[in-house]
């Protein structure tokens, strides 16, 4: 309490209330056009349509504070636009292209109060994680569409509305099948070696299935690739490409990378150099690196283990292995002599 009109007043450097400013989000849409604008937190776009969005515009409303929104697009064939703000229009219209990730901020006092929260569904995908304040939300470098937008005005520093996981990425997420438990997995994206790892044993067989890959098509993989080194001479310890060289379990690693499964300490430099990696045959079998399975009950796409070696089953008693003097063939399970233990790669 001051006396009326006394210049002891307190100065008055804030808002005396802060209103959550409105948002209207507008989409353009493939072969739809123009959509109807939805509020925070709505949905902008279509979902299940399998419509890419080809244009956007934001704006806020309501504000009792400067500022506004800027946001771009990644559009196919162009790449990241120039940020454009309050109503502009980001993307293209009637060129067929498509928006593939977007980026979002606010502006002036907004920001100082408020975070925008957003994020895409994509084809293939569905929704991806959340995301805010400038950071990229969608994929590029792989040719995949937005569909819709979902975006969200919070006070400042408040949790996300959901989950933020895999929000923007440039390479293939895996989502289908997948080898429980702490196995390796696969995947998609071919396996990357560690930096030490440098001169001629350094070949990995790029992963061959696809992001949505089912167990079939792993071991459809493991066994073609395998099928591709028959003739490859036997050299030990060795694992490189068809028609070079592979022993037994070089030949076996090469084969799992075609399905993306990084093995990890146990590569192809390793293999070559580290003496307790020459037989990883037996490290495996010891190890219980795969998932243990009956001798009476082998698959298609399961390995082998015997004495000192390693094969991959193919089915109706056949195997194909590498062996000395021999190189890769394809032969009877009991060729290499008796069967010790099997297991399941793709289990």
């Amino acid at each position: 309490m001051v006396a009326k009109g006394s210049s002891e007043a307190p100065v008055q450097d804030h808002a005396a209330l802060i209103q959550l400013p409105g948002l209207s989000a507008k989409a353009n849409c493939s072969g739809l056009g123009w959509q109807a604008s939805v509020g925070n937190g709505g949905v902008a776009g279509t979902v299940g349509q399998n419509r890419a969005m080809e244009a956007m515009q934001l704006s806020l409303s309501d504000s009792s504070m400067s500022g506004g929104i800027s946001y771009s697009a990644h559009v196919s064939n162009i790449g990241w636009q120039s940020a454009v703000s309050d109503g502009a229009t980001s993307g293209t219209v009637g060129q067929g292209q498509q928006i593939q990730a977007v980026k979002i901020n606010l502006t002036g006092d907004v920001s100082n109060y408020f975070d925008v929260w957003y994020r895409v569904h994509v084809s293939n995908y569905g929704w991806l994680g959340w995301t805010k304040n400038g950071s990229p939300a969608g994929t590029t470098k792989l040719g995949i569409p937005v569909q819709a937008l979902q975006v969200k005005i919070a006070p400042k520093g408040a949790s996300a509305p959901g989950s933020t996981s895999d929000s923007y990425f440039e390479t293939y997420r895996y989502m289908g099948y997948q080898t429980p438990g702490s196995y390796p997995k696969v995947s998609c994206n071919s396996v990357q070696l560690p930096s030490y790892c440098t001169g001629y044993f350094t070949y990995v067989t790029p992963s061959r299935i696809p992001y949505n890959a089912s167990r079939q098509d792993c071991i459809n993989a493991f066994v073609q690739r395998a099928r591709e080194y028959i003739g490859t001479r036997y050299i030990e310890p060795w694992s490189s490409w068809p028609g070079d060289a592979v022993d037994c379990s070089g030949l076996v690693l090469q084969c799992l990378y075609a399905t993306g499964m990084d093995m990890g300490w146990y590569n192809p430099y390793n293999h070559r150099w580290l003496p307790e990696q020459t037989y990883n045959s037996m490290n495996w079998y010891r190890n219980n690196t795969f998932m243990p399975v009956s001798t009476s009950a082998m698959q298609r796409g399961d390995v082998v283990y015997y004495r000192g070696h390693i094969g991959i089953y193919i089915g109706n008693g056949r195997i194909i292995d590498s062996w000395p003097g021999i190189g890769v063939t394809e032969r009877s399970v009991n060729a290499p002599g008796r069967v010790i233990g099997a297991a399941r790669p793709f289990a």
